[in-house]
């Protein structure tokens, strides 16, 4: 007994001590996995282990796969949906294998056609239905018994009748009376877009027919909101005109018109002084629009001394920048009464350029000419001069066509307009005209001459002997 005592007391001694973790440093662990949770990019994971000698449990943590938290998705695919199986589309993460579900895509359900049917007037029998899409086929049992359709009838819209009917399998006749059909009405006529009118409502069957009594108003054009892509401009807005959109009428296909508004004037912040004010009268000012070229004249107080906020106009010429004959005279202006216009032939700025020329009079183009020019107030310096404005005239050196009139006996001709005397008329002789040919060729620009030796007239025109 005494023996069983100290055997009880080692025990129990023993197992306090491996509950104490007294004695757990003598086990060499010996871990198994025994259960596991995945990481996924988003969430970390964890691998469970235990002892297999004491049993012992630790839990080791597996990082996320993503440093940021993110899917890495791949492309989309599709699984399609069958007659009895949702499909879906969905995409997967390369790194974690999550399926994400982007869509589902719905049964379709069966579609079933007749494929056999052996019951008969007289014998039930079964009918076989087979799935077009996914070829399955169902049974069923059909009783005996004719299948009628519908022949023909002697009803009408108003009369009662008699309506036959045929057995589709054994060809067995069927006769039914019929109330009246009563009339099938349908709707036609009245009223467009534009036009009053009257509704007739018809029978699709017999001729019956009626007219409303009262007339309808036109309908309007069925059109979008403007401000939608439905309608384009046709016409753009301006400070002058109205636009105009266009659109298609819904109801009657015909295009509509709208009127878009004017536009606001832009006008410049330049202010050109056109009438310098005095003690006695007001000055005048003006602003440009920049997208119209409209002009806004403004009053300036009389006895106003200080113009500084003011411009002196740009310079106009009397010919815009065009193609010009040799010899066309070009006349400078300035709106500003008492300024003074300079300008360039050479292209440089009128501003600073030393060849620059206080404008007088007319300037001749003989040869293509680019005129810049601009103008100052010398009385009010406090006035900003003007914006150089640059005229490019191109002269027009090809020949002109000479006209040359001449009437037979008659010693006077026409050049151009302008009246010669001829040494010899003109006349006709053995049904032939005779012209003077030194008179004609040196009109045309030619040059004639004689040869004394071989007595024959020479006519040369651009080096070209005739």
């Amino acid at each position: 007994m005494k023996n069983r005592l100290i055997v009880f007391f080692c025990s129990a001694l023993f197992a306090a001590l491996l509950a104490t973790g007294v004695m757990a440093a003598e086990c060499e662990h010996n871990w198994k996995e025994i259960s596991e949770v995945a990481a996924s990019c988003d969430k970390a994971g964890s691998v469970t282990y235990k002892c297999t000698i004491c049993e012992k449990q630790k839990i080791e943590t597996v990082k996320a796969l993503s440093t940021n938290g993110t899917h890495k998705w791949g492309n989309p695919k599709t699984v399609k949906a069958t007659c009895s199986e949702n499909g879906q589309k969905s995409r997967t993460c390369s790194r974690c294998k999550l399926v994400d579900v982007l869509e589902v895509l719905p049964a379709e359900g069966h579609n079933y056609t007749e494929k056999s049917n052996n019951a008969t007037c007289t014998e039930g029998g079964t009918r076989v239905l087979a799935c077009t899409k996914c070829k399955e086929t169902v049974s069923e049992k059909v009783p005996a018994g004719c299948t009628f359709v519908f022949v023909s009838t002697s009803a009408t819209c108003t009369k009662k009748g008699e309506t036959t009917y045929k057995c589709s399998r054994c060809g067995a006749y069927d006769h039914k009376s019929d109330e009246a059909l009563g009339h099938d009405l349908v709707k036609t006529g009245g009223p467009t877009c534009t036009e009053s009118g009257k509704y007739i409502t018809k029978c699709t069957r017999c001729d019956y027919s009626k007219t409303a009594a009262t007339t309808s108003k036109a309908l309007g054009h069925d059109v979008p909101k403007t401000g939608t892509g439905a309608w384009k401009t046709v016409v753009e807005a301006t400070c002058d005109e109205e636009g105009k959109l266009r659109g298609r009428c819904e109801r009657c296909d015909k295009y509509v018109y709208e009127e878009i508004e004017k536009l606001d004037h832009e006008y410049s912040g330049e202010y050109f002084i056109t009438k310098i004010p005095t003690e006695t009268e007001v000055g005048k000012y003006e602003r440009i629009c920049e997208e119209c070229g409209d002009v806004l004249t403004k009053t300036i107080s009389k006895g106003t001394t200080n113009l500084s906020r003011y411009t002196v106009p740009s310079v106009t010429a009397s010919e815009e920048s065009s193609l010009v004959e040799k010899g066309t005279k070009i006349e400078l202006f300035c709106a500003l009464e008492g300024a003074t216009v300079f300008y360039t032939t050479d292209g440089e700025s009128p501003v600073s350029a030393e060849s620059r020329v206080e404008y007088t009079g007319a300037i001749e183009i003989n040869e293509s000419t680019v005129i810049k020019a601009y103008a100052v107030h010398r009385e009010n310096r406090d006035i900003e001069y003007s914006l150089v404005t640059k005229f490019t005239y191109l002269v027009d050196e090809e020949e002109k066509d000479v006209v040359v009139k001449m009437t037979i006996d008659s010693a006077s001709a026409d050049v151009n307009g302008e009246g010669k005397n001829l040494d010899a008329a003109p006349v006709i002789k053995n049904s032939r005209t005779m012209l003077p040919i030194r008179f004609v060729a040196e009109a045309l620009g030619a040059t004639v001459g004689w040869d004394e030796e071989t007595r024959t007239v020479s006519v040369i025109s651009d080096e070209v002997i005739i």
